[in-house]
């Protein structure tokens, strides 16, 4: 069984990620859910009532980096369907 270090966030830690995922555009329960942990347990972390994985950080921004490629291929999605492109998806 492998040891994962873990960390009690700091205050400007936590109102640091909450901004970078607000600024994505993201919510914390869909950030959560691309963590693969339940939206309850990353408000602890963050609320500072639970230790943090001492990766996190950078398990964030992976999860940021998906989110937003999802949110691009959406739209990209939505506009070929709205301008009526062929193989968009339109019956």
């Amino acid at each position: 069984m492998a040891y994962h270090p873990r960390m009690r966030l700091t205050e400007l830690a936590a109102r640091q990620i909450r901004g970078r995922i607000a600024a994505a555009g993201a919510s914390q329960e869909q950030v959560a859910r691309l963590l693969g942990m339940h939206p309850s347990v990353l408000s602890r972390i963050l609320g500072r009532r639970q230790s943090a994985p001492a990766d996190l950080s950078a398990r964030i921004d992976g999860a940021l980096d998906r989110h937003a490629r999802a949110e691009q291929a959406a739209s990209e999605a939505r506009d070929r369907v709205l301008a009526g492109t062929p193989g968009a998806g339109a019956a």
